[in-house]
């Protein structure tokens, strides 16, 4: 397909997606759904929003990165970047030095924004040295910005590869053993497992997966086989295939259900797109954040423990989410922490439906909230199904701040 203007860092954002359940899974399949229940936005998703936050609304990139990581604690930040925030705290002008491919998983907005390739490295310098000043990380950065650039210009594939190999001296010929030696094999006593997500290990491999494929779709899937970190190499590489190829709008809509709706609306301001969730996804940890409020089924006979009434996570009990990430306190009924009880387990669908009249009516009370409604009465504890309880949130299924199963969504809909 011809290039379309309107899909940018979207097609990054998909690579991190569709990635992120095969991060350094030592089988890659050949053949892969490309959203599935298990994936989830990551780290390389939140600060490639930062950075365009950033462009976009004149702020510095060290502090839009920094508001962005905050937000989204468990979004599988590193070590080193979660140091530097809290040096940052004390130190407004803290940096690190870090060879890792965080740099050039954020990058590609700057690839987009510029207006020359001299703008492009600038910017991707800037973007990079505030936790990756090293010679590494500068030039990781400055090479997927400068490649996502020239293929938004539509520069030839050769061109592209030439001025990469020539300006930051990559080898963009490397065979299929060689990129997986780079990114997946190491030796426990002479190589450190880190190596693998060095930004001159992996930036590289993002740029030939691009360079191999001949189509958007076709660019996360030679990324993703590639193995190693998948998630950042298939963020990159989207990156750079969105400019070039366009995305596809079906695989644009397949995203939409996986991001908190704040992401989206970066997105759909610096994309020009117009995207909207309303689902609750199948993986939440990484939504925990102040306003969101995770909805799950109680058990009625509690001692200590919550029996969860509900489902999530391929099928498994919400509990543990609820307590570890939401601050739940085994409450039976109403919020505690970031999480709202309603009686599902040893109860009867009537007593269920007056505890959804009383969630409505805090609702309603709460418009700042943001509630994430799982699959609430339907674990085998429980015991029932969606068919009945999806009618009983019918009155605020279209409230904006309500996120709903699609389970529930599909049923309300048929009502």
């Amino acid at each position: 397909m011809t290039k379309d203007s309107k899909t940018r860092i979207i097609g990054a954002i998909i690579g991190d997606v569709v990635g992120s359940t095969f991060e350094f899974v030592n089988k890659i399949p050949a053949k892969f759904k490309l959203f599935r229940n298990a994936c989830s936005f990551t780290d390389d998703t939140v600060l490639t929003v930062a950075i365009a936050d950033a462009l976009l609304h004149n702020r510095t990139f060290a502090d839009a990165i920094c508001d962005w990581g905050e937000r989204y604690t468990y979004a599988g930040f590193g070590g080193s970047f979660r140091e530097w925030k809290k040096r940052r705290k004390k130190d407004p002008n803290a940096t690190n030095n870090s060879k890792g491919n965080g740099c050039g998983m954020r990058v590609s907005p700057v690839g987009f924004w510029a207006k020359s390739i001299d703008e492009a490295m600038s910017l991707a310098k800037e973007s990079a040295i505030i936790t990756h000043n090293s010679p590494e990380g500068i030039a990781g950065a400055q090479a997927i910005a400068t490649a996502v650039f020239m293929a938004k210009e539509q520069r030839g594939k050769e061109e592209i590869k030439q001025f990469v190999e020539k300006t930051f001296g990559y080898d963009l010929d490397l065979s299929y053993e060689e990129i997986w030696s780079k990114v997946n094999e190491y030796d426990n006593v002479n190589k450190l497992r880190r190596e693998r997500e060095w930004a001159e290990n992996t930036c590289p491999v993002a740029i030939i997966a691009f360079l191999n494929s001949n189509s958007y779709e076709e660019t996360i899937r030679t990324a993703i086989s590639y193995g190693g970190d998948v998630d950042t190499i298939a963020c990159m590489a989207g990156g750079i295939a969105a400019a070039y190829y366009g995305v596809p709008q079906d695989i644009i809509d397949g995203v939409a259900p996986y991001l908190p709706q704040d992401i989206i609306d970066v997105v759909n301001e610096f994309d020009g797109l117009t995207l909207v969730n309303r689902n609750t996804p199948s993986q939440i940890d990484r939504w925990v954040k102040k306003g969101h409020v995770l909805v799950y089924g109680s058990g009625k006979d509690f001692a200590g423990k919550t029996k969860s009434g509900s489902l999530l996570r391929n099928n498994e009990p919400v509990g543990y989410i609820a307590n570890r990430r939401f601050g739940s306190k085994h409450q039976l009924e109403g919020l505690a922490g970031n999480s709202y009880a309603i009686p599902t387990v040893g109860v009867t669908l009537e007593e269920i439906g007056k505890g959804v009249e009383r969630f409505t009516a805090f609702v309603n009370e709460h418009p700042d909230l943001v509630f994430l409604v799982t699959n609430i009465g339907c674990s085998p504890k429980a015991g029932f199904t969606p068919a009945e309880i999806a009618p009983l949130f019918s009155c605020i299924a279209d409230n904006a701040n309500v996120m709903l199963p699609k389970e529930f969504r599909d049923m309300i809909e048929k009502c």
